[in-house]
């Protein structure tokens, strides 16, 4: 067994190693080491190879794939069974990898195999293993063609549930009960979910058990909203359009979609406890190993092996988890950057739930120009509605952890947006609780930072006959997408944008019709 695993990564390293080596992606290698947990020293060498040498994305070897073909073979990667999977489909995967000689060819008659095979068939561990290689530009490919992988197999944007938001003057009536006499004495929770809903959010980004408080504060006595921004509340909240008040926000740029997908990967690398899982414990493992990581300070070192032997962020030091983001944040980490995310990730369980950030005037402006201009438009309204908690003076932990996920895949590089070394600390700060020099200071309590809201235009979202806007200070706008449906679930590994290695142009359409999910 050790023998074939060898040899099928033998086979992949050699093809990557034989190309140019220029246009260094590290986003493409962050996941080689998700399933090869048993490897020790092969796969120090293997990351070492890798992440030190310069090699190209594994885009090269994947010229010339459809959106379809590329979806199916992440979701063999993942261990989605065959017939969970349509199964044209899976023929289409079968055509490309006939007429793609770079596979090695045990590897060809195992994918084909499985494109064949009985419903019930899985790609080998081994095989999935090799794979992982692939899954990053599989995901950008497919996205590309508005389809997207889970370990629950391939969805189209068109099948997901339409996300809703508030219309623009609704978040008006909403941020200025907020900010009102009866809004500051609201219970954080209760404050934090109307928040993210002021805020342009959509309800799959707050934690379950703030949406749960919500839904019962807004059904009670205590609740003294109007009747119709009340009836709109609890409609966002169950995700239904079609009430005054309530507009889906249509379809979700390429790069959105792709950073959802990376954001579940992230996710699935990380225990719902906090730990990591075996898989990223043996690849950091295997990175301390090797020379890149000889110049890594003592108190970094002590907290990634704490990561390595399955400990939680909370058994850590705040002064040792603050050395770690400061060090994945910097130019000496090597690490490929959806490691660099998940290790964000397993910051924020250490989130105190009554932490914000402090914001100056001058970086409010700075944030609200990067939100409605990079992120909005780039990403969409799931990170920009995120972001929005963090300018109205509320904490992380009121969010869920698929959103807390994306949120590390943008900070930590997977989503290829440029963010400013300012706005970047802040963001930081604000995900894993961590006070880093040159960055704000760190409060407690909600409500604590600013209380600046992200509004989406008239413009942008489309007008709605009801209770007028209540009188507020002119607020930025957001800009909300319109067409088909937003995903409101995390999918699987990928990264959004063009950047190095660029997945293969010409893509061709996606089929019409929705494509077949589960694993």
């Amino acid at each position: 067994m050790r023998s074939d695993k060898l040899l099928v990564l033998a086979g992949l390293a050699s093809y990557a190693l034989a190309l140019p080596t220029k246009d260094l992606d590290p986003r493409t290698f962050g996941l080689v080491a998700e399933i090869l947990t048993d490897l020790g020293e092969d796969l120090t060498g293997f990351i070492e190879a890798l992440l030190g040498g310069g090699v190209k994305s594994s885009a090269s070897l994947l010229t010339g794939i459809s959106a379809q073909a590329a979806a199916v073979l992440e979701g063999g990667a993942l261990g989605c069974t065959a017939g969970k999977i349509d199964a044209s489909a899976r023929a289409e995967l079968a055509a490309w990898i006939r007429a793609h000689a770079s596979f090695d060819a045990s590897l060809k008659s195992s994918l084909l195999a499985w494109c064949e095979g009985e419903d019930s068939a899985t790609l080998s561990v081994d095989v999935r293993a090799g794979l992982a290689l692939f899954i990053p530009t599989c995901a950008e490919v497919a996205a590309k063609g508005d389809i997207y992988v889970t370990v629950d197999g391939i969805f189209s944007v068109s099948d997901l549930e339409a996300a809703v938001v508030l219309s623009s003057s609704f978040q008006s009536t909403l941020s200025t009960f907020i900010s009102g006499s009866v809004g500051v004495e609201l219970d954080a929770d209760i404050k934090a979910g109307l928040s993210l809903c002021a805020g342009g959010g959509v309800v799959a980004d707050l934690a379950s058990d703030i949406e749960a408080a919500l839904k019962v504060w807004l059904n009670g006595s205590e609740c003294s909203l109007s009747a119709s921004l009340k009836a709109a509340v609890l409609a966002w909240l169950e995700g239904k359009a079609g009430v005054s008040g309530v507009v889906t926000i249509g379809t979700v740029p390429t790069a959105g979609l792709t950073t959802v997908s990376v954001g579940a990967a992230i996710n699935a690398l990380v225990e719902t406890s906090g730990a990591l899982t075996a898989s990223a414990q043996a690849y950091l493992s295997a990175f301390l190993k090797s020379s890149l990581a000889t110049d890594i300070e003592a108190d970094v070192k002590v907290v990634l092996e704490a990561c390595i032997s399955g400990k939680l962020a909370t058994s850590v030091s705040a002064d040792a988890r603050a050395a770690l983001a400061v060090w994945l944040s910097g130019d000496s980490c090597q690490l490929g950057v959806e490691l660099k995310a998940v290790l964000y990730f397993w910051l924020s369980f250490a989130l105190s739930g009554d932490v914000t950030v402090d914001l100056s005037t001058d970086i409010i402006t700075e944030l609200e120009t990067f939100i409605t201009g990079t992120i909005d438009t780039l990403i969409g309204v799931n990170i920009s509605g995120v972001l929005s908690l963090l300018l109205s003076g509320e904490s992380l932990a009121s969010l869920s952890l698929e959103s807390r996920a994306e949120l590390s895949a943008v900070i930590g590089g997977c989503a290829g947006v440029d963010i400013s070394s300012s706005i970047e600390i802040i963001v930081i700060e604000w995900l894993t609780g961590c006070s880093i020099p040159g960055g704000p200071s760190i409060g407690s309590g909600s409500g604590s930072g600013s209380s600046s809201k992200l509004i989406p235009s008239a413009s942008s979202v489309p007008a709605v006959a009801s209770t007028p806007a209540a009188s507020v200070p002119a607020v930025p706008t957001v800009s909300v997408p319109t067409g088909g449906p937003s995903p409101s679930k995390p999918a699987q590994s990928g990264a959004p944008g063009s950047p190095s290695g660029v997945s293969p142009s010409g893509i061709p359409s996606v089929p019409s019709s929705p494509a077949q999910s589960g694993c």
